[in-house]
C-alpha cells in the first residue's frame, strides 16, 4: 500500500518470476480432476501447487499494478506496469487482473 515500496519490489526484479509462475497455470487440471494412478500423484501435486502459485501470483500482479478492485487489497495505481502487462497479455487478460477471484483468469 505503500507507493514508494511497490516500486522497488517492481524495480528488483519481482515482474519476471510473477510472470512465469502464471504462465505455469495448467486449465486442463482444474477441468478434469479425476483420480490418476499411484505413480503420477507427485506430478498432479507439483501442478496443483504451480496453479497455486499462478493464481496467488496473478492477484501479486494486479497489486503491483494498482488495479484491484476489493478494498482489502488496493495499491497505488501503477500506469506504466499495466502498460507493460497489457502489452505482455491480452489486454483482456491484464484488466482482469483487477478481479480478487483469480479463478475467472
Amino acid at each position: 500500500r505503500n507507493e514508494d515500496l511497490q516500486g522497488l519490489v517492481i524495480g528488483c526484479g519481482t515482474l519476471w518470476p510473477v510472470v512465469r509462475y502464471m504462465l505455469a497455470f495448467d486449465p486442463s487440471l482444474e477441468e478434469s480432476m479425476s483420480p490418476v494412478p499411484d505413480g503420477e500423484d507427485d506430478i498432479l501435486m507439483s501442478q496443483g501447487a504451480s496453479n497455486t502459485f499462478a493464481r496467488l501470483s496473478a492477484r501479486a500482479l494486479g497489486m503491483l499494478c494498482g488495479v484491484m478492485k476489493d478494498p482489502a487489497l488496493k495499491s497505488p495505481n501503477n500506469v506504466e506496469l499495466l502498460s507493460a502487462v497489457s502489452r505482455l497479455f491480452t489486454p483482456s487478460l491484464a484488466k482482469m487482473l483487477r478481479n480478487k477471484r483469480t479463478s475467472e483468469l
